[in-house]
């Protein structure tokens, strides 16, 4: 972290500014449906039809001080997108594949290799009860990839989420306070994020450098 120091009327205000690089990424139908908070983004959709970002585009995502690059692979394109509640922006909405190949595959284009946290929330905001199955991956799958966290497979209740730690939180608010974060040392700059089945739902995405 880097020190702003502020200087007016003679008064000294330090503010710490990030320099390592953290961002969020909150999948739903519509950008103007909520505010995103500064560090995250809305991941919604290109690729028509109400389809999701689809990483062939070339779309690279910009928060308030980092950009990546990140999507849907081919014919993995998402095409279930909804907006849902408007109480915690990060969890307003939820997006998953259905009647596809599956696994689904989202990836997210790391600015270097190196120490990772990663948050995350698999489930629907009130949209019913999902199926969630997901797979993290440290490199390209096919190409020597390496899986470092298993979801599930676990039926949530409507309002419930999945966190990155494989736990289960019964709302919105249990998420934000009690979600656990997990860490990673990536050997590549690629992360790729499956959905293994129908109704495998995301909402969230928190991608920090340590």
């Amino acid at each position: 972290m880097g020190t702003l120091s502020l200087l007016g009327a003679g008064i000294q205000n330090s503010a710490t500014v990030p320099t390592l690089f953290r961002m969020g990424f909150d999948f739903r139908a519509t950008q103007a449906y909520v505010t995103d908070p500064s560090d995250c983004v809305f991941f919604g959709g290109n690729g028509g039809s109400g389809a999701g970002t689809n990483y062939s585009a070339g779309v690279t995502f910009t928060n308030d001080l980092f950009s990546m690059r990140a999507g849907y692979l081919g014919s993995d394109l998402v095409a279930n997108l909804r907006d849902r509640s408007t109480a915690v922006p990060k969890l307003a909405g939820t997006q998953w594949a259905a009647g596809i190949a599956f696994p689904a595959i989202c990836q997210f284009d790391l600015p270097s290799t190196g120490n990772y946290s990663i948050r995350a929330a698999f489930g629907d905001p009130s949209g019913g009860a999902v199926e969630i199955s997901n797979k993290f991956y440290d490199g390209i799958i096919g190409s020597g990839e390496t899986l470092f966290q298993t979801i599930g497979p676990v039926t949530l209740a409507s309002g419930e989420f999945r966190d990155a730690n494989n736990v289960t939180r019964t709302s919105a608010a249990d998420w934000v306070a009690n979600n656990v974060a997990i860490t990673r040392t990536f050997t590549t700059t690629t992360f790729q994020l499956t959905l293994e089945r129908d109704l495998a739902s995301i909402s969230h995405v928190y991608i920090q450098k340590l």
